[in-house]
């Protein structure tokens, strides 16, 4: 927490912007807690790296849009646009997130507490 509070430079933002984000560990990448959100099987997604990540994550996002998965696939797609709807479809199911998280969960704890 220490070094992602020197890293978020707090100081230089307006009392607005501070209320836009929260400094979150994030064990390997994001795609990590939407995998969460998507699957239905119990799993600790926290554990998932590498080109497994890029794998699943990948899979996830082709099939929640309604697509044959294509892999295998040499990175993740970053594009704000699909990011967002697979978001906005699967947010319903952020209890999984808080399952399969435990640093989500823990992060979330934390702000519960604020």
């Amino acid at each position: 927490e220490k070094v992602l509070k020197l890293a978020w430079r707090d100081r230089e933002m307006t009392a607005g912007d501070k209320n836009l984000h929260v400094p979150l560990p994030v064990v390997e990448s994001t795609e990590a807690w939407c995998l969460a959100a998507y699957s239905r099987k119990p799993d600790n997604f926290e554990l998932v790296i590498g080109h497994d990540l890029v794998e699943k994550f990948m899979v996830a996002l082709e099939t929640s849009e309604g697509r044959h998965a294509r892999g295998p696939y040499a990175k993740i797609d970053k594009r704000i646009k699909r990011r967002r709807k697979f978001c906005e479809v699967h947010a319903k199911n952020s209890s999984r997130i808080v399952c399969g998280c435990f640093q989500f969960e823990k992060a979330l704890c934390h702000l519960m507490r604020l």
